[in-house]
């Protein structure tokens, strides 16, 4: 998940010169927290299957 994130920075890291310093850093915040909520849905998840006992594999 976080080569996928990188691969986007890297990936739109042209783009972001055309903004100015306060877009960046609010897309910069606004991405970190997307990335964490991310994590913890899937934390959230894969306890909820622990919890019931379910073998995803």
């Amino acid at each position: 998940m976080a080569c996928l994130f990188i691969f986007l920075i890297i990936y739109n890291f042209e783009h972001a010169k055309d903004f100015s310093k306060k877009s960046l850093i609010a897309l910069g915040a606004i991405f970190i927290t997307l990335m964490l909520g991310i994590y913890q849905l899937l934390s959230l998840t894969g306890d909820y299957f622990d919890s019931h006992s379910v073998n995803s594999k």
